[in-house]
């Protein structure tokens, strides 16, 4: 029963947590970039991880109007 509490455990616990604050200041910091406004705060822990990987792995290669495109994108889900 334990190994099935603990898969459980490792499976929620990324879930219910908040984005880490300092990852919220840089992502605002490339949406400024991108002339996106938006509340931080209120993205969800899918939406930051998702534009942090955008903005880490291939912003540069897609250039500024795919990146942007993509950026708007991942902001309407929810």
């Amino acid at each position: 029963m334990r190994p099935l509490a603990l898969v459980i455990c490792l499976l929620a616990g990324p879930a219910l947590s908040e984005p880490n604050p300092q990852l919220l200041r840089q992502i605002e910091h490339n949406l400024r970039f991108y002339d996106i406004a938006v509340d931080t705060d209120r993205l969800s822990t899918a939406q930051a991880a998702q534009l942090h990987l955008l903005f880490t792995s291939n912003s540069d290669k897609l250039g500024y109007t795919r990146t942007r495109s993509r950026i708007r994108a991942i902001l309407r889900q929810e």
